[in-house]
C-alpha cells in the first residue's frame, strides 16, 4: 500500500511522515525534497529528473510513504503512476 502525505509548505508533512514511518517500519519513505537535494541542480531539467526518480521508486516499492506538496503537474503524474495501486491519502 502507498500512503500519500500531502500539504502546503510548512504544514507538518515531514512530522506526520516521521510518525507514520515509526509506526510502519517496513515502509520506505519517499520525499520529493530528498530527491531534489540528490538529483536537482536548480534547473528545470534537474527538477524533472528528481520527479522521474521519485516516480520510479514509487513504482518499485510495494509499501511506501510518499511526501510532497500534492499540487500541480507532478501530482497528476503521480496520480497516473498510482492509478492501479491501492493507496491512502493523508492530508
Amino acid at each position: 500500500m502507498i500512503i500519500l502525505v500531502l500539504g502546503n509548505t510548512n504544514s507538518g508533512k515531514t512530522y506526520y511522515t516521521t510518525l507514520l514511518s515509526k509506526a510502519l517500519p517496513k515502509y520506505v519513505v519517499i520525499r520529493i525534497d530528498d530527491y531534489r537535494r540528490k538529483y536537482g541542480d536548480g534547473t528545470t531539467e534537474g527538477e524533472e529528473q528528481a520527479w522521474e526518480r521519485l516516480f520510479q521508486d514509487v513504482e518499485n516499492n510495494e509499501d511506501c510513504i510518499v511526501e510532497f506538496t500534492g499540487r500541480g503537474f507532478h501530482s497528476l503524474g503521480l496520480r497516473d503512476t498510482l492509478r492501479e495501486r491501492e493507496h491512502i491519502v493523508v492530508v
